[in-house]
């Protein structure tokens, strides 16, 4: 199986940003060129964007235009999520060339809306995003607890037919500590899903680790943008450790 290394753009009041553990005051600024930041993964060897509208999930505005023109000047796939609460919003970034959308809070509490994308855009292209503290699943920008276990909400995505789910643990995201292998091992364990990663990748081993645990991808944030790893280097040593794999 295929692992794909997806860099994070995370867009605040139009400039790039990380987070840490999903709070908003903790904001920092990386570059103020989203469509720089993108197309300097790319040429580091990125096949997918992940970005995340920051403003749009908490409510605060949105960044769409910064988001179109990615879509329009970057050459690469790219998975797009934050605020996305409507079929008229997911099939404005359909539109200008997203090839994924992500969807959180609507996709857990409203499952026709889940249905509705599914059967319009297909499987592929539309993620959930589970988002959790301990085992319990957050809403509203990781503002809310929505009193729903993890496991039940993954069991449920999966019925439903939802193919993509990224899990992201709010208590490991942008803290460099390690990703939560046990919770991607047990989620990658339903065959017909395909699990991305995010939150506490800091080394080549952490990825190495996630492949090793079952997921199909994982999401590359703080790490990146500290320098704490390369982005060629990772994508190197996934391609020779699935070559070293198929022997």
């Amino acid at each position: 199986m295929s692992f794909e290394i997806i860099p994070a753009v995370d867009l605040m009041k139009g400039c790039v940003v990380r987070l840490y553990k999903g709070e908003a005051s903790s904001a920092k600024i990386y570059n103020t060129n989203p469509v720089e930041a993108a197309q300097k993964w790319v040429d580091e060897g990125a096949e997918t964007i992940h970005i995340i509208d920051l403003d749009a999930a908490l409510g605060l505005g949105d960044n769409t235009q910064q988001i179109e023109e990615i879509a329009k000047r970057v050459k690469a796939k790219i998975q797009v999520g934050g605020g996305i609460r409507s079929i008229a919003k997911a099939d404005r970034l359909i539109k200008v060339g997203v090839h994924r959308i992500i969807v959180g809070t609507k996709a857990i509490l409203d499952k026709s809306f889940t249905r509705e994308l599914l059967s319009k855009y297909g499987a592929e292209r539309v993620v959930v995003a589970l988002d959790y503290m301990q085992d319990e699943v957050l809403i509203e920008g990781w503002t809310k607890k929505s009193g729903l276990k993890l496991k039940a909400a993954v069991d449920e995505m999966a019925e439903l037919g939802v193919q993509f789910i990224l899990l992201t643990s709010k208590e490991r995201d942008g803290t460099l500590s390690g990703p939560d292998y046990k919770t991607i091992k047990e989620a990658s364990e339903n065959r017909s899903l395909k699990i991305i990663a995010a939150g506490g990748v800091e080394t080549i081993e952490d990825i190495l680790a996630l492949k090793e645990a079952g997921a199909y991808a994982c999401v590359l944030g703080r790490c990146l943008y500290e320098g704490t790893l390369k982005l060629k280097d990772a994508i190197r040593a996934v391609k020779r450790g699935l070559k070293k794999n198929a022997r």
